[in-house]
């Protein structure tokens, strides 16, 4: 077995690989021509359903014939809250089970995957049973972190189109592919239309007081241990303060509980089921409190400020152009990865490397004291704000139609 093993590693998977990219222009020279263009999106994960403004854009174009499918991931079972929110949206798709075939239940011409790693989906949905199809991949959070681990997965070998920011974000595409790439295309992601679309034009989801209160969001990472060899989390530090702060400053701020959604399964197993749920539960219920999970576009939209440790939310909170907090730990070295365009971000976050620090920030939220507030509006400016649709010019990449990139 172990020489079988070895033998498809070094012969057959290579192989297939040679014969995938050298019969992939005669793929995209056939769905090009053809009248309508097939294009599936497989989400199981709503907080990381991005894309949704692509799908809209591409059923309200001529060439395109777009399907959602909902599946369970190996991560986390989302299937409810995602079919709920599409329910509500009035957004046709279909469920898929595990034992369920692509080509039979909805044989696309594009396929674009939700997350790009192995494992996360059932085995027959994954790009390598599905290999009559081309691949396109629109990442479900800004490139910020440049590292092996995020373009190891061999879905990019085989995509014909993977999306991007700004060519900053490329160059560390190319330093992990060996400057070897013909499939990086420069288009903004999709979120990046959602995240600039005016707050009135959403609801807010923050709890009614009797009083207007600073509305602080805190959205803790899960990589309470090791995880693929980032150590990035504060939370376990910070749980009990966090608590403290918000029964302290519960007459003048409300506060929302944003965690990664694979936090409280890690909750699970570190806490047990019942400490982890009467802690969720403190979010949920308090007056000045809730728990957030699944979209939170308009979260941001409508809050006051934020305290994070996540790596994804450096870029995308300075959309809002409000004060944020990153709480930094012994020992992390998430800064290492991060790319160009993610430190000119995280250098516009005020930092926590105690409890104090947290408290401090919130005194000068409360009476406005903001000596980054010039820069972030400088950089929301130069690097964030766009003058472009970005689901216009990946269709139009798909199409052929607009030279972006590479």
């Amino acid at each position: 077995m172990k020489i079988y093993g070895f033998l498809k590693n070094i012969v057959y998977y290579p192989v297939r690989l040679w014969i995938y990219r050298t019969t992939l222009p005669y793929k995209v020279w056939r769905i090009r021509h053809k009248k309508r263009i097939k294009v599936l999106f497989i989400i199981h994960s709503l907080g990381a359903w991005k894309s949704e403004l692509l799908y809209r854009a591409m059923s309200e174009h001529p060439r395109f014939e777009p399907v959602i499918a909902v599946t369970k991931s190996s991560q986390e079972d989302d299937v409810l809250n995602i079919c709920a929110f599409l329910d509500c949206n009035r957004t046709e798709y279909l469920i898929l089970n595990e034992t369920d075939s692509l080509k039979k239940r909805c044989k696309a011409d594009i396929i674009f995957y939700q997350k790009p790693y192995d494992g996360t989906i059932p085995w027959k949905m994954e790009f390598r049973k599905n290999l009559y199809a081309v691949f396109c991949y629109a990442n479900y959070a800004f490139h910020s972190i440049d590292s092996d681990w995020g373009y190891s997965p061999k879905l990019f070998d085989y995509c014909w189109q993977v999306y991007f920011e700004n060519a900053m974000c490329v160059k560390g595409y190319e330093r992990i592919k060996g400057n070897r790439i013909d499939n990086a295309y420069i288009t903004g992601l999709p979120f990046m239309d959602e995240l600039q679309i005016p707050k009135e034009a959403f609801n807010s989801p923050w709890k009614n007081q009797e009083s207007e209160k600073l509305k602080i969001i805190w959205a803790p990472h899960h990589s309470i241990g090791d995880c693929w060899g980032t150590h990035q989390s504060t939370f376990l530090e910070y749980c009990n303060y966090m608590v403290m702060l918000a029964v302290k400053y519960a007459d003048r701020i409300q506060f929302a509980f944003k965690p990664h959604p694979l936090l409280r399964g890690k909750l699970n197993r570190l806490w047990g089921k019942d400490k982890t749920d009467a802690y969720f539960e403190f979010w949920s219920s308090s007056p000045n409190t809730q728990y957030v999970e699944g979209k939170y576009i308009d979260l941001f939209k409508y809050s006051d400020a934020m305290i994070h440790d996540c790596a994804s939310f450096v870029i995308e909170y300075h959309y809002t152009r409000n004060p944020v907090m990153f709480l930094c730990r012994e020992g992390d070295d998430t800064e290492e990865h991060l790319n160009k365009f993610a430190l000119k971000a995280k250098q516009l976050h005020y930092r926590a490397n105690r409890a104090e620090d947290i408290e401090l920030f919130i005194e000068n939220l409360l009476i406005g004291i903001d000596p980054l507030k010039e820069s972030r509006s400088k950089f929301y400016g130069e690097y964030l704000k766009t003058d472009f649709t970005t689901s216009d010019r990946i269709i139009a990449s798909i199409l052929g139609e607009e030279a972006i990139c590479k």
